[in-house]
């Protein structure tokens, strides 16, 4: 679009064109680009003009208004406004549901004094129509038709109870093909409908009670026209008065929920305005909400990052574009529910942008993703001030501005020549399309035709090309459809496309370039679990129900105190057992007792598994941020770097791994001593693993000019307290020439585990089998002193040889000589052997937190209850061996 906004005015009266011309034209920003007598006319300027925006009168001679906006809609849409000196509801009810975008009354009075009065209305409804999406506007009035079949059968409804100051509100929205659509729509509704319904249809002052006259005899709930401190009533329709904003707002002391009529100014030129009524529903029933909705919209947000950096190194990427085209739009429908104006708009400007990359009108560059991702982040900062429930300070009409007028001069990137072709799998469809020798407009009625097909499935490729389609340089048209429609219902779909002369579709084998032809089997499985032509499924999605962790966090602990009450169940079984065999008493009672604890064993083990299914989360979640940082900070330095992540669906060892040339740890010794943080005299008596540990001393950098990422001394120091917070370790490894790498060894924090049950002395402990790689029976003659270390010999390895009873500073009387049992655990690269003095039994156990009291001592993960109460403490052998060897 240019610098003006460009219009066609079309109007019988050279007069009435001449003063249009002139009322538009008092706006420079506005320009008469042409004018047309009537809709035949009109559509050849359309056609020779491309133009913005019509204007568009209702009764002209040859084609009226309705029927040339018919045609418009069909052919080449545009954004039509009509004007007419008509006070009949039905002809603006007619010219809305055909796609217009709005309508004008041109005043009844002397013309050229009275004309004069619509100036503002005019020339308001004429810029506001240019931000319509004129395709959008046209799938719109083609759904408003009977044979779209909006609603087929009632939907089915029912709402929880709530207070009894309370009552539910519907609230719709309406603009093009309003009020057949809105007609279908409420036609489904229940009669008994819980809830009051709230509608705002955009429609010329006067004839939102005629609309509600009409509704009231078509659909099962009852209909007026609001009006001012209406009180709220279930099953009944509210029509927003045209010219007045609707808005909802408490009843002093009836406690009851009232409507009002608001003359605040028109939202971008809409009076009544959907923002208005649902922000002010969002404020009676938005707080209840408000988690869900920053919830799931930081889920979003998160996955516009993702996709965007994914996009960017891939711009080829359709499950990329698609995911970030549904996330944009998903975040602007929440934000509008929930009446949060800024984000809705944003987000709106953002989903415009996007459709140009999606439709091929503006191609994927950095300029471009940088752009998007200015436009994200202040979504983010929005959604944080709502977390926070505090006012945003963040003025968004200058980034909405930029985003609006975004574009680049660069051109689509060609199609790469010459792609070897390769053959499609036979269920892949064949459209073939001619066209009436007639057809005007050529390039116009491809864009029908394809924008159609892709409501149905994937389309794949095109013959000839996209770019010679629009030159209209073709006699015959082949689209390539992947789609889990039937051949004949396909056919019948463009067929109904005016100036279409044949369809035929069939199964055949193809050829396709390989890279398009790659993307079948992906476009296959979406097109298969097509529940209708053009809504593909969403099952696992609307199947997802979103609870509070803390609920989860309360039932993972009650299955845990199920866990301990088994294991004292079956200790008292067992003593029970005991005494009645002494007292010989009938054993079979105690048999079906073992049964059913053995049963109930199981089916506390399975429900252990689905809780904790549930309440753990996919690494993914944290992860999945990396890649936008990733990218800004390369940005930022100027470098170019590959980043990975493997492992994103589990629960692990956390490794950061690169393949550069290694960390200097002669450079880390001498900086530390440079810093005070060794003395040199004893620099000496480091070891290597010693010196790079050196990296996470608070204030330790080696970057000798402090930038925003790094130089301060403060990044390793927080990873190590973190970790060692959640009582685990950081381990730091290098190799010159080869890379470093910095691996989180982070310990259980599961509320059930695995493990080994042992003696030291006479007390007991827990140790985690995960950390077991195995035990080992230590005879006395197997085991040497080697300098300070004993060692014992396990087959062909050596292994550094440790009582647990000296690492846990434990005194107990010696035991008698003779066999030892060992468990062996791995620190990083080395194994280790751990001598203790009795192996009991393996235990699924229950972890709870270390008291206060310990939380310094080295080596404890956590507590747990064994037996008949028996408090065991569950050791963390990672951190007992650190530094050991």
């Amino acid at each position: 679009m240019s610098a003006q906004l460009r219009v066609l005015v079309v109007d019988d009266s050279a007069l009435m064109r001449r003063l249009i011309t002139d009322l538009l034209e008092s706006d420079p920003g506005v320009k008469v680009a042409g004018t047309a007598r009537d809709g035949l006319e009109a559509l050849q300027q359309i056609d020779a003009l491309h133009p913005d925006v019509v204007t568009l009168d209702v009764r002209m001679p040859r084609m009226s208004g309705l029927e040339a906006l018919e045609r418009i809609m069909r052919e080449m849409p545009l954004p039509v406004v009509m004007l007419s000196g008509l006070d009949e509801p039905e002809v603006a009810f007619e010219a809305l549901e055909l796609g217009a975008v709005d309508f004008v009354l041109k005043p009844s009075g002397t013309i050229s004094v009275d004309l004069y009065k619509i100036r503002d209305e005019l020339l308001e409804k004429v810029k506001v129509a240019v931000l319509a999406n004129a395709s959008k506007l046209a799938r719109r009035a083609s759904l408003s038709t009977p044979e779209a079949g909006l609603v087929s059968a009632p939907l089915p409804l029912s709402l929880p109870l709530v207070d009894s100051d309370l009552r539910w509100a519907l609230t719709v929205a309406a603009s093009t093909g309003g009020p057949r659509t809105l007609e279908k729509f409420l036609q489904a509704l229940p009669s008994d409908l819980p809830a009051a319904v709230l509608v705002v249809q955009h429609m010329p002052a006067g004839f939102t009670a005629s609309l509600a006259r009409r509704l009231n005899t078509r659909i099962p709930l009852r209909v007026k026209e609001a009006q001012d401190r209406d009180l709220m009533e279930p099953s009944w329709v509210y029509i927003a008065q045209a010219g007045h904003h609707l808005i909802l707002e408490p009843s002093a002391g009836k406690n009851r929920t009232q409507l009002r009529l608001d003359d605040s100014p028109p939202v971008m030129g809409l009076r009544p305005a959907a923002d208005v009524l649902m922000k002010s529903a969002a404020q009676i029933y938005g707080p209840r909400y408000k988690d869900l909705f920053v919830s799931e919209a930081l889920e979003h947000l998160q996955l516009l990052n993702q996709k965007l950096v994914e996009l960017e190194q891939n711009p080829a990427s359709e499950e990329a574009m698609d995911q970030i085209f549904r996330s944009a739009h998903t975040i602007k429908g929440m934000a509008a529910t929930m009446g949060y104006t800024d984000i809705t708009q944003l987000a709106h400007v953002l989903e415009d942008l996007l459709d140009k990359v999606r439709q091929g009108k503006q191609a994927v560059t950095s300029a471009l993703i940088d752009m998007v991702f200015t436009g994200v982040d202040s979504m983010s900062a929005l959604v944080d001030d709502v977390a926070a429930g505090r006012e945003s300070e963040l003025d968004v009409r200058v980034l909405i501005s930029r985003l609006s007028e975004f574009s680049l001069t660069e051109a689509e990137a060609p199609k790469p020549a010459g792609q070897e072709r390769i053959p499609i799998p036979p269920d892949a469809l064949q459209v073939q399309v001619m066209l009436a020798d007639d057809c005007q407009i050529k390039s116009l009625r491809v864009s029908m035709i394809l924008e159609l097909l892709r409501e149905f499935g994937q389309v794949l490729g095109t013959e000839p090309s996209e770019e010679e389609l629009a030159a209209g340089n073709f006699d015959t048209l082949k689209v390539f459809l992947c789609s889990g429609v039937s051949p004949a219902d396909v056919r019948t779909a463009v067929e109904k496309i005016s100036e279409v002369a044949s369809v035929r579709v069939s199964f055949q084998d193809v050829a396709l370039p390989e890279e398009e032809s790659a993307k079948l089997e992906a476009g296959a499985k979406d097109a298969a679990s097509t529940v209708e032509a053009g809504h593909p499924a969403r099952a696992a999605q609307s199947a997802m129900v979103r609870v509070n962790v803390q609920h989860l966090d309360l039932l993972l602990n009650l299955v845990s105190e199920l866990v301990i009450n088994r294991g004292q169940l079956i200790e008292a079984t067992r003593r029970l057992e005991t005494v009645a065999r002494k007292q010989g008493w009938d054993q079979e009672s105690f048999q079906s007792l073992t049964e059913a604890l053995d049963q109930h064993e199981r089916t506390l083990s399975y429900l252990h598994k689905a809780v904790l299914q549930v309440r753990m989360v996919p690494a993914s979640q944290v992860f999945d941020r990396f890649p936008r940082m990733m990218r800004d900070l390369l940005q930022g330095l100027g470098k170019e770097a590959d980043f990975d992540i493997e492992g994103r669906e589990v629960e692990t060892i956390i490794e950061v791994r690169d393949d550069g040339k290694g960390i200097d740890i002669e450079h880390v010794l001498e900086t530390a001593i440079q810093r005070g943080i060794v003395e040199r005299e004893r620099s000496h008596e480091l070891g290597p693993d010693q010196v790079l540990m050196l990296l996470c001393e608070p204030g330790f950098s080696m970057t000798e000019q402090v930038t925003d990422v790094s130089g301060r001394g403060v990044g390793m120091d927080v990873v190590k307290r973190q970790a060692e917070a959640l009582q685990g370790s950081l381990e730091i490894e290098t190799k010159p020439g080869e890379g470093t790498v910095f691996r989180l060894l982070l310990p259980l924090s599961l509320a059930l585990t695995q493990v080994l049950l042992i003696k030291v002395g006479e007390e007991t402990f827990a140790v985690p089998l995960h950390h077991i790689e195995q035990t080992i029976e230590v005879e006395p003659e197997r085991v040497q002193q080697i300098h300070r270390w004993q060692v014992v010999n396990l087959a062909d390895e050596v292994l550094p040889l440790f009582s647990l009873r000296q690492l846990l500073d434990i005194s107990a009387k010696d035991m008698h000589p003779g066999n030892r049992h060992a468990l062996v655990v791995r620190r990083g690269e080395q194994r280790i052997a751990l001598l203790v003095d009795e192996l009991l039994e393996k235990q699924e156990i229950v972890v709870k937190p270390l008291p206060e009291s310990l939380l310094d001592i080295s080596g404890l993960s956590g507590t747990t209850v064994v037996g008949a109460g028996q408090v065991v403490l569950i050791l963390d052998v990672q951190n007992l061996v650190q530094g050991l060897v």
